[in-house]
């Protein structure tokens, strides 16, 4: 259920293929009549203790109950205050606030016991008041809500609050996941006559006839849940949906598009809750059954080999399908699990890399707060003024807590490459969490077997500057010459071989080792060296399985198999006849070949100058140092500052071959590497150097 390997983590979601269309001021509007401001004073929240104390609204029904979240009725509510521990069963909402301004009266009718109390009212955005709208029933229903359960002017009680958030959420009932209103399209019937049809029906056809097929699941049914998804839609890209299944399919990509997914506090939100529906419009669908139509959908288009088309592939094109998946797991490791995962597979930085680089939000602080209740010992708080801080003091203070706390530099995963941020000033070894992973998906997460650093832990060094970090380690090499830069790998478009120009950057390290020099350095070993160039270059391209389930990588021969024959196993992918053993087994080496290479993404190879082949960050330059640091998996490439001093500049983790799992690569020169004390081949023997990393 957890996290299993780094691609489990990064996945394939692409933000850049998510359509305009999906952004919350795009989706439709449907409000219910609003009272005129003058009509109700403003409400000002009595005060509570905002460490153990909630506030809960009971939403009244509509004049005419029957009419539930049909009716265009102004929205009423009363309020009470209860201590969180003792509270009452209610119901918790996850929605999208849209545009911050709250400008929209509700009618507040007094407390739970006094409604026939003076009339007041809060604001509510327009998302807000449209949820509230559905969400009415014939009888009154008790919910928290942030928007009006907090008051959203106190800073010291929103700190507090969201300190407290996790705990809500979990001491709710269910949480309601208000997706917003549907679409309606005119469509022309088969007789010809224009009719309105609704987003929310066509996912209702859908989630009946899976909802049908878990009902009789012990009847002899041959067709698996994938066979069902594929009579129902159409996965094929076109630019004109007239048939119901294109239709269909549209509306699931529209659905998994829309902003709630984007959403930075609906992580923690839905993740939490015992029980977990989804409101679309007037209808409510349970969770997990719309999240097996989901994976039934995506299923089809994996038979159909069409999961690696931008289009097709859910993963790679909505935001939401990934980000449902992550939540499901992540109930299910609440609920049955619990304290008996590892730390490493649910601490709160691995939470933070796998959700982060898929969500926004308003206030970047958010991207910490909104995961707080994830911690297991980072000790992260908003409290004490800390909900106020800036973004750069929140996200250095978390920083400090999470590599404090952990005695590792696991966080070193989301390094930024050492350039100044656009609109931040952070230190370089804090993570922009607005864009955590700008080289794609990184060397070395919290799961990866590497252990270049042999287990040595980091030991927190306190500095008068919070900006600095004191860390230890060796330098090994320098980085000497960069050999080829890899882009962004379109790889319905381009083969491995093209997307890593293969040939030529192999020819590029051959060339290299020409320099006389290198005869001194190797003697007769020379020849043995650049016989295993090959070998070497694509475990570097692979970073040995960092992706992977495998790793380290067992053989490369079969990848390099699959590399030479260009395009052909794409050729074979696409055939549409029935493939021989060896073309079979061809295109699942390449098939696999295609995700592990995506480590090479926005990355470039390098040799140093005992000829080391490594791999790091695109923006890796010449003289750069090769680091391996105490608590850090695997090497860092460092950048001196300035002259004099021990400061320098982190630009990212690196892939160093031979180097990774704490051995003495013996290769270096093919004998006794203690005879060689310019290369430092045997750190761990000498005492380690201080670096302040800024």
């Amino acid at each position: 259920m957890a996290p299993k390997t780094g691609q489990d983590i990064f996945g394939f979601f692409e933000p850049r293929y998510v359509d305009d269309a999906s952004s919350i001021e795009k989706t439709p509007a449907r409000l219910p009549r609003v009272i005129r401001e003058d009509e109700a004073p403003l409400l000002e929240l009595p005060p509570i203790d905002a460490n153990t104390q909630i506030r809960l609204i009971t939403l009244l029904p509509a004049e005419d109950p029957s009419e539930g979240g049909k009716s265009m009725d102004p929205v009423q509510c009363t309020l009470q205050t209860c201590s969180l521990a003792s509270a009452p069963e209610y119901e918790a909402l996850s929605y999208t606030w849209g545009q911050m301004h709250r400008h929209l009266p509700i009618s507040v009718l007094g407390t739970d016991n006094d409604s026939d109390g003076i009339k007041m009212s809060l604001l509510a955005t327009p998302q807000l008041q449209m949820a509230l709208r559905r969400l009415r029933r014939a009888r009154p229903r008790r919910l928290w809500i942030d928007q009006l359960c907090i008051n959203q002017e106190d800073k010291e009680e929103c700190g507090a609050q969201v300190q407290l958030m996790g705990d809500i959420y979990k001491a709710a009932t269910r949480v309601v996941i208000w997706i917003g209103e549907d679409h309606e399209d005119m469509i022309i019937t088969d007789d010809y006559k224009f009719e309105r049809e609704a987003q929310r029906q066509l996912l209702a056809d859908l989630f009946q006839a899976f909802t049908e097929k878990s009902e009789h699941d012990d009847d002899d049914d041959d067709d698996d849940d994938a066979t069902i998804a594929a009579r129902l839609v159409d996965l094929r890209f076109t630019y004109h949906v007239q048939d119901i299944k294109k239709r269909r399919m549209r509306a699931v990509r529209d659905f998994l598009n829309r902003p709630y997914f984007r959403r930075a506090w609906v992580f923690q939100e839905s993740s939490l809750a015992k029980g977990l529906v989804v409101q679309f419009g007037q209808q409510e669908f349970d969770f997990a059954t719309l999240k097996r139509v989901f994976d039934s959908i995506n299923s089809a288009a994996i038979r159909a080999a069409m999961h690696r088309d931008t289009y097709s592939s859910l993963a790679i094109s909505t935001g939401g399908y990934e980000m449902m998946d992550i939540i499901q797991q992540t109930r299910e490791e609440q609920r049955y699990l619990g304290n008996t995962i590892p730390p490493d597979q649910s601490s709160l930085l691995l939470k933070l890399l796998t959700v982060v680089r898929r969500v926004n939000c308003y206030q970047k602080q958010d991207l910490i707060f909104a995961f707080l209740a994830f911690q297991r010992s980072e000790g992260i708080e908003a409290t004490g003024g800390m909900y106020g801080k800036s973004v750069e003091e929140v996200w250095t203070y978390t920083a400090k807590r999470i590599i404090q706390s952990s005695g590792s530099l696991d966080i070193f995963a989301a390094s930024y490459g050492g350039s100044p941020v656009s609109g931040f000033a952070i230190p370089t070894w804090v993570p922009c969490w607005t864009n955590c992973f700008p080289f794609s998906r990184p060397i070395a997460t919290p799961l990866s077997k590497f252990r270049a650093s042999r287990g040595l832990p980091h030991v927190w060094i306190e500095n008068d500057d919070p900006t600095k970090l004191t860390v230890k380690g060796k330098i090994i090499n320098t980085v000497e010459q960069i050999h080829g830069h890899f882009g962004h790998f379109m790889r319905w478009k381009h083969s491995v071989s093209h997307f890593l120009a293969f040939d030529w950057t192999v020819q590029k390290v051959q060339t290299s080792m020409v320099f006389s020099r290198f005869d001194r350095l190797f003697g007769d070993y020379r020849p043995i060296k650049a016989g295993l160039i090959v070998p070497d270059l694509m475990t570097t391209f692979l970073a040995d399985g960092a992706l992977g389930a495998e790793q380290p990588l067992r053989t490369t021969d079969k990848y390099l198999d699959a590399v030479r024959a260009q395009e052909k196993p794409r050729d074979l992918r696409k055939c549409g006849r029935t493939l021989s053993t060896d073309e079979q087994h061809l295109v699942e080496c390449y098939d696999m070949l295609e995700d592990l290479v995506l480590v090479a993404e926005h990355k470039c190879i390098f040799t140093t100058d005992y000829f080391q082949i490594g791999m790091a960050a695109d923006v890796t330059m010449l003289g750069d140092l090769v680091v391996i640091l105490h608590g850090s998996q695997v090497p860092c490439i460092l950048r001196k500052v300035g002259e004099s001093g021990n400061e320098y500049k982190l630009i990212s983790q690196c892939y160093l071959h031979g180097w990774m799992y704490g051995n003495s690569p013996r290769e270096i020169f093919g004998k006794d590497p203690r005879q060689y004390p310019g290369v430092k081949v045997r750190w761990w023997e000498e005492d380690p150097d201080e670096f302040i990393l800024v």
